[in-house]
């Protein structure tokens, strides 16, 4: 029978129990009423015709009313593995429950059910198993799991019905299991269980935690963890610590240091700023995901340097990179994080820091940037120059603008010297959101127009005027209208 926290499906679509009952619309038959996983798809906030029969958590519109009838039947842990793995269909589909089954070894009666030779094949199939998907069958219930499933490393349960006590009954039959993606599952109760020192790497992405009573619990079952994936949850704190890596895309952390520690840390999508940071755990940090954060102050990234072991930043699309030239913030963010290698995916030499660095000096001698004392001292020292940010400018890197047309749209950008072809064509893929194999581009000189078809060439090779007018042709139309000049008497 059903009781509130339930988990059941209707027309495939996830929901919570939160009322079991007659209502006087449907006289003579039970109604569930459920919150639904996507709120969009409630009517009523669990009241009908001015009585109150549950109360909803996730909107005024979250909930609805629906008959026992409508819900879907829910499948046990093995008659799961059977229907998706099974490679004899007539097994596959068999009507009657593989649990009693598999609560014995072969013999009599699994003989009688289903045959020897089907149930070797079954077990065949099994034995072969490293990584099992079994999203979205409906699972709901544990069962014992035959020995055959042994070798099962990888195991997708998600968006499933399963409590937390069934669930771990099957993932501590797993003696190999490595890898448990439970995504989209909800949990409304928790029962001790004996913890499970298998599983190294863990998703439990779009599970609610963030209203879970039990998150800490339910993470503690698993103290061997080294990847946690916990994105699009509602979470503004976690107790973990020591993770390879965390992910918490997506969630409501407002503050870098309510982040905890993790080699690799995971905070795009939140809506965070980075205050100066005390907590020595966070110097663990060697890559930091801030893409889509409310990053917005250099001051902010200024205390990113506060991380020592930092050496892989993502970072776009934040205020603070909105408001300014790509290639101008690379000079600012490599200057201001001395331990910085890869910036959004890109791997930078030392070449490149140089470069970068003392483009970020001469900024900040002409007054356009500025800088802290103790970082402004140690890149002055760093390139043999004076700290005095009124001294004359010395050995600086040169610098291209690209105007850059496409369309009726324009914007200019500005390029190092050690700038490629290929650069260029990056930042106006990143400009205009279109694919790198999407466009050529050309350039004007004179009377002739030149394609610039080389990624690898300095632009600064190029020896053009300045600022360079480029435009962009998509594929397609570039070869109709024939972009290279034909030379006379050669024929089509």
């Amino acid at each position: 029978m059903l009781v509130p926290g339930d988990r059941v499906a209707v027309d495939g679509f996830l929901a919570t129990v939160r009322f079991v009952g007659e209502i006087p619309n449907w006289p003579n038959e039970t109604a569930i009423g459920v919150e639904w996983d996507v709120p969009e798809r409630g009517k009523n906030d669990g009241s009908l015709n001015g009585t109150r029969y549950f109360s909803t958590r996730h909107g005024a519109k979250s909930g609805s009313f629906v008959k026992l009838s409508k819900l879907q039947p829910t499948r046990s842990f093995m008659d799961a593995m059977a229907y998706q793995y099974a490679s004899d269909e007539s097994l596959a589909s068999e009507s009657v429950s593989l649990v009693d089954h598999f609560d014995l070894t072969i013999g009599t009666k699994k003989v009688e059910s289903y045959g020897f030779e089907k149930l070797s094949r079954l077990q065949a199939d099994f034995r072969n198993l490293e990584t099992a998907t079994l999203e979205r069958l409906n699972v709901a219930v544990s069962s014992p799991i035959d020995s055959s499933l042994h070798n099962l490393q990888v195991l997708n349960l998600g968006f499933n019905l399963l409590d937390w006590h069934n669930l771990m009954q099957i993932v501590l039959q797993l003696p190999n299991l490595h890898t448990l993606k439970a995504n989209g599952n909800r949990w409304t109760r928790y029962e001790r269980c004996e913890p499970c020192l298998s599983v190294r790497t863990l998703h439990l992405s779009a599970c609610d935690l963030g209203s879970c009573e039990y998150t800490s619990q339910l993470l503690s079952c698993f103290p061997r963890l080294q990847h946690l994936h916990v994105a699009s949850n509602g979470l503004n704190r976690i107790q973990v610590c020591g993770l390879e890596s965390l992910d918490l895309s997506d969630n409501s952390f407002s503050l870098l240091s309510d982040a905890p520690p993790a080699k690799r840390l995971n905070l795009s999508y939140n809506d965070l700023h980075i205050p100066p940071l005390t907590d020595v755990s966070l110097q663990m940090v060697e890559e930091l995901d801030l893409c889509n954060a409310a990053v917005s102050e250099w001051s902010e990234i200024d205390n990113l340097a506060q991380l020592p072991n930092l050496t892989s930043l993502r970072i776009l699309n934040t205020p603070l990179l909105n408001s300014i030239d790509y290639d101008s913030a690379i000079s600012q963010l490599f200057a201001r994080i001395p331990s910085l290698v890869k910036l959004d995916g890109t791997v930078y030499t030392a070449e490149h820091r140089d470069n970068f660095e003392l483009y970020f000096i001469s900024k900040v001698r002409s007054k356009e940037w500025s800088c802290p004392s103790p970082r402004w001292a140690a890149l002055c020292a760093k390139h043999g120059l004076s700290p005095e940010k009124s001294a004359p400018a010395e050995r600086f890197p040169t610098s291209t603008r690209v105007d850059v047309v496409y369309n009726d749209l324009r914007f200019s950008a500005t390029l190092f010297s050690s700038a490629t072809v290929g650069k260029l064509r990056g930042k106006i893929s990143r400009k205009f959101g279109l694919s790198v194999l999407d466009f050529q581009l050309y350039t004007q000189l004179g009377q002739d127009t030149e394609h610039l078809a080389n990624d690898q060439q300095p632009v600064a090779a190029l020896a053009l005027a300045n600022p360079v007018q480029v435009k962009l042709q998509p594929w397609e139309r570039g070869l109709r209208q024939q972009p290279y000049p034909r030379k006379s008497g050669v024929a089509d």
